[in-house]
């Protein structure tokens, strides 16, 4: 009877939440109420079960006519009620009923649309026009305005603008907000002039401060600080910034007057104008219809939204967005009208496996879908467009921690002084630390998660250092997620006990992480990843699989073996990280344990990290493997110190299903490196990085299908091939740290590519080159 209740609920609830939720709001909360009630009674009995490692307890938990049976009658009887608002057809009109899983259309690689800018051209030539201006001294803009009125927007159009990146080859651009540290504002300013090794991470905000002030002060540069929220925040970072350089520019956005004025006292604050009544209809209109095409049966409609949105760009292209996903030619406005509704409950779902598509891959579509509707920022896309960092608008997180306390789901607590307080949480599923500053606990406070947090499924403290594993963990046997970050060297054999864990990411401090758990047997274990090289103690000889397992970064070539290769068979992402040598030299034997990769029918992502620091200098120069030992369906190549000859690219230009390459940090040395005919076919993207090459040779032939070349700190490269030039995909080329003969074959490319009136950037670091 139980069973049919919630089944029924399962069936027919996300429809009557979409389309009718005003009429049973208070069935919703009695729903989740009961939902929760049932799902803490279940986990609670399992976890009593492995406490009491007695099978016969949990069996009679459920004959027992306790608890349970009183949810399941919880359960009927909202069922019933649901039932009775479903039968009414007097008050809900099924037949028009629309009926989907409320997730985003399923394609081979998500669609990403294009932000538009509507009614901000003459604000944007305005700000061009004080950038371009010649100053005495360092000159700082401001751009203030309330939240959601377009303040990033336009910023990044001028960002963005040609003759900007044209006058401005050094232009950085940071998030501030209301919570930052000085040291990551500070390095993620570096970070766009040199490499940021431990040292760096090391040094205090002031030796930070002098160190970005010397990179600043050597030319021109645009600098763009996003989200200052007040005077003392400006204060605190304008120390790094070289007052006397006359070239440098620094544009700040702000929600306060005051800000702008202490920021430059010989400058106006530009204080952003709202969208005009017809600028936000046209807006609305791009964001659904991508131009202003809309029908004209729905235009009363279309402008009572707009109305409703008070002219606030960020109100309109959020529901333009919900709109665009939801719009049909067939349903019209009315069904767009519930897209707020609709939305609610989508988001709130559970993503679905699929038989043809794997979770990954389901969740990537999701965020490229609450993307689309303008709900997540995009900051960062991987090289082959993939989402890789996003964020949220303030209002919209004000609006979620909102409506967190109105479900009684505020969740938003002070870390250290949370755990120290002896909290009681029975019902919490999460425990997130999202710190940016590093937190030290008492390992008596450790020892307080398990016992207050019974039930956690999520554990993602990486803020919080561990010395050792906490053993104490082992009793969350709910646990699917668990992220920290640690001084330790060994992961215990008690962690196979977490026999529900998917995810497992350890950052440590030591260069090895010894696993002594056998992870054979934590046959839900998916992604598995540390900045250290793993070595598994335990390498069962049974018939047990890791058939599950997608993701493993980074193995040590030790634990590479033949065995281990066939066993996670499935595996999608693998680093290896280590003495290399002992996993690309065949020692005179004819094979060697790179041979093995061959098994991974799957395997999708290679990443090869020579640590040189464990080797002696003879086995530092390695030898490409031939082509046919890699594995088939690889698209992804990262190599990192191996020291390969530029002379053995062609083989790696002979994998047929490569599409990015990234070489870093001496992958390949030699002075030349000419590209053959017919290599690298399929090839999108390309990054070399510290490489002592001097002379490059190759034409549009040779990359028929290259959209990006990075080129980091190749100093020595005298000229980037000129015949690149002649390759049509090619879109973006990056240039740090290059010579002037470069730089200057760099841009006669750009001339060439904006002759022919294809879609090219060039960007270049730093701006004396």
């Amino acid at each position: 009877m139980a069973d049919a209740a919630v089944e029924f609920l399962l069936d027919n609830l996300q429809q009557l939440l979409i389309h009718h939720a005003h009429l049973i709001s208070d069935a919703k909360n009695q729903i989740r109420d009961v939902v929760y009630e049932a799902e803490d009674i279940i986990d609670a009995l399992v976890t009593q079960a492995a406490e009491s490692k007695s099978k016969s307890y949990f069996s009679e938990a459920f004959e027992t006519p306790g608890k349970l049976h009183s949810i399941i009658k919880d359960v009927e009887i909202v069922s019933d009620k649901v039932k009775e608002i479903y039968g009414d057809e007097t008050r809900i009109d099924f037949a028009n009923l629309i009926v989907g899983d409320g997730g985003p259309a399923e394609s081979e690689r998500p669609f990403q649309r294009r932000g538009e800018v509507v009614g901000l051209e003459d604000e944007a030539e305005t700000l061009v026009g004080y950038l371009l201006e010649e100053t005495q001294q360092l000159d700082v803009i401001s751009i203030i305005g309330m939240p959601g009125l377009g303040k990033t927007t336009l910023a990044g159009k001028v960002f963005s603008a040609p003759v900007i990146q044209y006058e401005f080859p050094n232009r950085i651009w940071v998030y501030v907000s209301q919570e930052f540290t000085r040291k990551d504002i500070f390095l993620a300013i570096l970070r766009e002039f040199t490499r940021l090794d431990e040292d760096m991470y090391q040094k205090s905000d002031q030796e930070l401060a002098r160190l970005v002030s010397s990179y600043l002060e050597k030319g021109k540069f645009l600098l763009v600080m996003d989200d200052v929220w007040t005077a003392e925040d400006w204060e605190k970072l304008q120390i790094a910034l070289p007052k006397s350089n006359k070239m440098g520019k620094v544009l700040i956005t702000s929600r306060h007057v005051e800000v702008g004025r202490f920021a430059n006292r010989y400058r106006d604050p530009h204080r952003l104008r709202f969208l005009t009544q017809d600028e936000s209809w046209l807006l609305l209109q791009m964001e659904v219809f991508g131009g202003p095409k809309c029908p004209s049966e729905l235009e009363m409609s279309g402008r009572l939204i707009v109305d409703q949105c008070d002219r606030l760009p960020l109100a309109i292209v959020v529901v333009g967005g919900m709109l665009f996903q939801n719009f049909s030619a067939s349903n019209g406005m009315a069904a767009t009208m519930n897209a707020w509704r609709k939305m609610s409950a989508s988001v709130k779902g559970f993503i679905q496996q699929k038989s043809s598509v794997s979770l990954e891959e389901i969740a990537e579509n999701y965020l490229e879908d609450l993307a689309n509707r303008n709900l997540v920022m995009v900051d960062k896309r991987k090289l082959d467009g993939r989402v890789k960092t996003c964020r949220i608008h303030d209002m919209l997180r004000d609006f979620c921690i909102k409506e967190a306390g109105n479900e009684r789901e505020n969740f938003l607590q002070e870390m250290r002084s949370f755990i120290t307080s002896n909290p009681y949480g029975p019902r919490t599923r999460s425990l997130c630390c999202f710190s940016k500053e590093e937190i030290t606990l008492l390992p008596e406070n450790v020892s307080s998660i398990p016992k207050a947090f019974k039930l956690l499924r999520v554990l993602a403290v990486t803020p919080v250092v561990f010395t050792r594993f906490p053993l104490d963990l082992t009793q969350l046997i709910h646990l699917k997620y668990i992220a920290l970050s640690s001084t330790f060297k060994v992961l215990p054999e008690v962690l196979a006990k977490l026999w529900n864990l998917q995810t497992l990411i350890i950052h440590t401090t030591s260069r090895a992480l010894k696993v002594k758990a056998d992870i054979w047997q934590m046959t839900q274990l998916r992604y598995l990843k540390t900045n250290a090289s793993i070595t598994l103690v335990i390498e069962t000889t049974g018939k047990a699989e890791a058939a599950k397992l997608k993701t493993l970064y980074n193995l040590s070539p030790e634990s590479c073996t033949e065995n281990l290769c066939a066993k996670a068979r499935n595996l999608k992402e693998l680093g290896i990280r280590g003495r290399l040598a002992l996993f690309l030299d065949s020692k005179g034997s004819g094979s060697c344990p790179f041979d093995f990769l061959g098994i991974m029918e799957h395997l999708e992502n290679l990443k090869l990290l020579n640590d040189v620091s464990l080797s002696p200098p003879s086995e530092w120069q390695l030898n490409v493997p031939p082509p046919y030992k890699f594995p088939p369906k690889l698209r992804f190549l990262t190599l990192s110190f191996t020291y390969f000859d530029w002379g053995n690219m062609s083989v790696l230009g002979m994998l047929e299903n490569l599409e990015v390459l990234k070489l870093k940090d001496n992958a390949f040395v030699g002075n030349y490196w000419e590209t053959t005919e017919g290599a690298f076919r399929r090839l999108e993207v390309l990054q070399i990085g510290y490489t002592d090459l001097i002379c490059w040779v190759a034409s549009g032939h040779h990359f028929p299908r290259l959209r990006r070349l990075e080129l980091r700190n190749c100093e020595e490269l005298r000229e980037v091939p000129l015949g690149l030039a002649e390759i049509p995909s090619l879109q973006i080329m990056d240039l740090h740290r290059a010579s002037k003969s470069a730089v200057h074959s760099a841009e006669k490319i750009l001339l060439t590519k904006r002759g022919k009136g294809d879609s090219f950037t060039l960007s270049m670091f730093p701006p004396d080159l």
